[in-house]
């Protein structure tokens, strides 16, 4: 049974699946830049009342690792969000969820460069289910729409952005191991908050502007259920489990953001169906150990998990 870490980083890719949803009705009435400040303020408001004491308490460690938590927010918050919402102000959804299914890979290749990280034969075999569930997804199982994609400059924003979150994934592990979870996601999140403001300040001129109740409903759940509970749950399966492993989990967040769709009224393909079973199943073999016969083998931290969760 999966433990406590895999339904967080599951919970974590569905919460970011409602963001590219939700996000539609703040468009109508904001710039990209303006609610992307709206969202990390909201978020970095929350997260300094949960973890003000720990931050306090843990200050000189905060401040001996300030900056890579800087180049953190700089990248893994600010740079992400930006390049996103820009990138997708030019390209098409098929073109960007194309461009972000190959993040797990990144994510792979960085751990190896920057951690040290062996690549297993498992992990390999469970990118590629996943990649192509996902090729699938976006593509409506057309080979046509594959070879005539075409790529623009909102392409290059939305590469951008993969690169930032997957160094975002990696870079804690080696250089901010010993900064817990939470408390890493806080800092990151308030100090990018920051930053946003001050660059609202200077090009956001609908930044000003105080949004209607309805909109308030919306920029909050961005902030809460859109930023501060995913963070909180991926940093902490990150810190488990590795960026690596933690990485292919992000191959659910187009299939999440399709099923959404369809609760919401758009119509469930045959091929959506056959690109969620390749990710999930991509997703299992990455995160099941098996020994050399090919049973699944389990330690004993491992057991004591499963016994708590059940």
């Amino acid at each position: 049974m999966m433990n406590r870490i895999y339904l967080r980083l599951i919970g974590a890719t569905f919460l970011w699946a409602t963001v590219f949803h939700v996000g539609k009705f703040a468009l109508a009435e904001f710039s990209p830049l303006a609610i992307a400040t709206w969202r990390y303020s909201i978020a970095a408001i929350i997260l300094l009342a949960m973890t003000l004491p720990a931050i306090r308490s843990n200050w000189q460690q905060i401040k001996s690792h300030w900056p890579i938590l800087f180049i953190l927010a700089l990248l893994g918050v600010v740079g992400f969000a930006l390049f996103i919402f820009y990138g997708l102000r030019l390209t098409s959804p098929v073109n960007a969820s194309l461009i972000m299914a190959f993040n797990p890979a990144l994510i792979i290749v960085l751990s190896s460069l920057f951690n040290r990280e062996p690549v297993s034969r498992q992990q390999i075999s469970g990118l590629l289910l996943g990649l192509c569930g996902v090729l699938i997804v976006v593509s409506h199982a057309s080979l046509n729409a594959l070879i005539n994609l075409s790529f623009s400059k909102g392409d290059l924003l939305v590469g951008v952005a993969s690169l930032c979150w997957a160094a975002y994934c990696v870079l804690p592990k080696r250089y901010a191991s010993s900064i817990p979870s939470a408390q890493l996601s806080a800092v990151t999140i308030i100090t990018a908050a920051i930053l946003m403001l001050v660059m609202a300040g200077f090009s956001a001129s609908d930044m000003p502007q105080l949004p209607r109740t309805g909109m308030l409903f919306v920029l909050l759940f961005l902030g809460l259920f859109g930023t501060v509970i995913p963070y909180l749950w991926w940093n902490q399966g990150v810190q488990k489990i590795g960026p690596a492993k933690a990485g292919v989990f992000m191959n659910l967040v187009p299939i999440f953001a399709s099923l959404i769709g369809v609760v919401l009224g758009q119509q469930l393909q045959a091929s959506q169906l056959a690109g969620a079973s390749l990710v999930i199943i991509g997703v299992l073999i990455t995160s099941i150990k098996f020994n050399k016969a090919g049973n699944k083998v389990m330690n004993k931290n491992d057991q004591h998990k499963l016994a708590a969760f059940k």
